[in-house]
């Protein structure tokens, strides 16, 4: 107790370790589940995860749940309430009859309770004389259980609540507009008997549930987004996580490891759902024919689940298919050798393409030239009979920046290179002429940026994969049919359910809109419930926002953006998102946060950065850095157990 300044006029509450929190999960099914309120976070997570059937428990976290209109104010706001809330934390430090780690703190104002709920005295058996505070928090959990985030859809088979409750108190009832279930430890059974509200989601009933979800209009409110991250390194009671509270079971970091359709149906499920959350939420952007190919593929995940009896006879085709699949992915054999090309000879691209390099000088625009694409390099010259001779120009693509832009309906097919300078990032932008062209040089562009080339096993797959998002896209004059195809039948769709708002209000009549949602479905009738969550995932995937995590940071004077993605960190135009500078992790020496004036400094190769976040807690950024680099670190070759030391090594912000 002396360790952990615990005084003799010290108040401590004796309460369960594990209590029932109410958890949404990411398809936005709420159930009720036992949870260790004492062990870290992470750990916490690592439990939730093995009673759902989630392998991988590193790649989620919790988070707060924040009403709407909170996360719509921005930065400004959340640097307000979250000095409000340190004010409140030191009056409380400061107090003689509370230690530092007092674990029963006083009520918090009404206004931050609002959406910090902060007390802990939640236990319904605690001792006597705290009996008032107790009701009283214990009245404030119960009312302000109603949210935004919980889906108005019809339980069949949720267990009473009567006979599994554990003596909660009888007036404690869900709502029952609620989607509510109960998992406790007793009923978790083998991995293998997977929940079937759990691999197939329930779908939404309620259409006025769509118009209460938060929608960011700008990078300050999707930076706002990342406000509600708990702390891994600490525990649910540390962070004031209270007793049947609702909070947010997310995947965190965005680099999915080994997913496999027999082992993951769970976890495909789950990234399935907020990856179309994602999308109908517009918190990541795409064009409007991505949109309406990520609404045919939901229309026909909804289709294939409805009929999930048609699906049984295909199961020996797609075991088989996925052994052969996890036998080529662990024995990573050359796309190259299987397809009799030379593996001693190095492969390169020819093309004559077109270019432009945007300058503030007023150039002629698009120029044509004969590029070569050879190892890690990019040159172009004149023409192909000047090949073997000096070039215009070269880049040298190993830390660049590579993203797209597409245009079906005027075949214009676009890369845009950033190009680190010491002037920042300068562009670079080249366009191809036909599908088969665009995704041959956009696979060799990702591979180069990160130090791979075209002899990489992953290229031709990835070209295949380019290739089928844009055949999903194009629209179909006239249907047709697979063998294994299936038919929409007479439904009246909502097409806010299948479209983000912004491209939903562009078409004039509803009927538009559900006619050319059927019109892309045709494209992907086909394929079966699996393939189909997982082509959704890949397309999401190849967004260029995917993975890009928002934070509002102060580095000398003004407000500026950065985003952290799976391996680096970028500084962006706080207006338009783009690119001004990046900084790789590979690049990376160290990087520690300075608690007391709360900035996190990070030392590269070549620099050093250090910034305060305005939108979130500094930890926050701080473990996203962190625990992308632990997930770069897993491999197949690697033992399956979870290096927890190594985490909170790389995430605690603690030497």
């Amino acid at each position: 107790l002396v360790a952990y300044g615990v005084a003799a006029d010290s108040m401590l509450q004796f309460t369960p370790m594990h209590k029932l929190a109410r958890i949404q999960l990411p398809d936005l099914q709420c159930i009720t589940m036992r949870v260790d309120f004492s062990v870290p976070v992470f750990n916490a997570v690592i439990q939730l995860c093995k009673e759902l059937g989630i392998r991988h428990p590193e790649e989620l976290s919790l988070k707060r749940s924040i009403e709407p209109d909170f996360l719509s104010k921005g930065y400004p706001h959340a640097l307000e309430k979250r000095a409000s809330m340190s004010n409140i934390s030191q009056k409380r430090n400061a107090s003689h009859s509370h230690s530092a780690h007092n674990l029963s703190l006083p009520n918090p104002e009404p206004e931050t309770r609002q959406h910090y709920p902060v007390t802990m005295n939640s236990s319904l058996h605690s001792i006597q004389h705290a009996s008032s505070s107790l009701s009283h928090a214990s009245k404030h959990a119960i009312n302000g259980m109603s949210t935004p985030y919980v889906l108005n859809v019809t339980q069949s088979n949720s267990s009473d609540w009567a006979n599994s409750n554990n003596g909660l108190q009888e007036s404690y009832i869900p709502p029952s507009k609620a989607y509510e279930s109960t998992l406790l430890h007793e009923s978790c059974g083998s991995q293998e008997n997977f929940d079937q509200t759990l691999v197939n989601s329930p779908p939404v009933l309620a259409p006025g549930i769509l118009n209460g979800l938060f929608r960011p209009k700008n990078f300050a409110q999707k930076a706002a987004l990342n406000q509600g991250w708990l702390d891994s390194s600490r525990s649910l009671l540390e962070q004031g996580i209270v007793e049947h509270q609702l909070i947010l079971l997310r995947f965190k970091f965005l680099s999915f490891f080994d997913l496999n359709p027999k082992y993951d149906p769970v976890r495909i499920n789950q990234i399935y759902e907020q990856a179309k959350w994602a999308i109908l939420l517009e918190e990541v952007d795409c064009t409007e024919e991505e949109a309406f190919m990520f609404a045919a593929l939901q229309l026909q995940v909804q289709l294939r689940a409805e009929r999930k009896a048609e699906e049984g006879t295909d199961n020996a085709v797609n075991d088989v298919d996925v052994m052969l699949n996890e036998l080529e992915s662990s024995l990573q054999i050359s796309s190259f050798q299987r397809h009799g090309n030379d593996i001693t000879s190095v492969p390169e691209l020819c093309d004559y393409l077109r270019f432009f390099r945007p300058k503030k000088i007023n150039l002629k625009g698009w120029r044509r030239a004969y590029f070569v694409f050879r190892d890690l390099y990019i040159s172009w010259y004149s023409s192909s009979s000047e090949s073997h001779g000096q070039p215009l120009g070269r880049i040298y693509l190993k830390g660049c920046e590579v993203s797209h832009e597409v245009n079906l309906p005027e075949s214009k097919y676009s890369l845009k290179l950033l190009i680190p300078s010491a002037e920042g990032m300068s562009e670079f932008w080249i366009r191809c002429d036909t599908e088969y062209q665009y995704a041959r040089w956009l696979s060799a562009c990702k591979l180069a940026v990160k130090g791979k080339t075209m002899a990489d096993s992953s290229y031709i797959a990835e070209v295949e994969n380019i290739r089928r998002l844009l055949d999903m896209q194009h629209p179909i004059a006239g249907h047709t049919s697979h063998g294994n195809s299936i038919t929409v039948p007479p439904i009246d769709l909502t097409p806010e359910e299948f479209l983000p708002m912004k491209y939903a209000k562009r078409m004039r009549t509803r009927q538009s809109l559900v006619q050319r949602i059927l019109e892309a479905h045709q494209n992907v009738n086909h394929l079966s419930l699996n393939d189909t969550k997982l082509q959704y995932i890949r397309a999401w995937q190849a967004l260029p926002e995917f993975g890009i995590h928002y934070f509002v940071v102060r580095f000398r004077h003004k407000p500026e953006l950065i985003a952290i993605a799976y391996n680096r960190i970028i500084r962006m135009n706080f207006e338009t998102g783009d690119s001004l500078k990046t900084w790789r992790f590979s690049s990376m020496k160290r990087w520690h946060v300075n608690w007391e004036i709360k900035r996190l400094y990070i030392q590269f190769e070549d620099e050093n950065v250090e910034f305060s976040c305005l939108s979130a807690d500094c930890k926050v950024p701080h473990e996203f850095i962190g625990g992308y680099i632990f997930c770069s670190m897993r491999s197949k070759d690697q033992t399956q157990c979870l290096n927890e030391e190594l985490f909170h090594k790389l995430t605690s912000g603690w030497a």
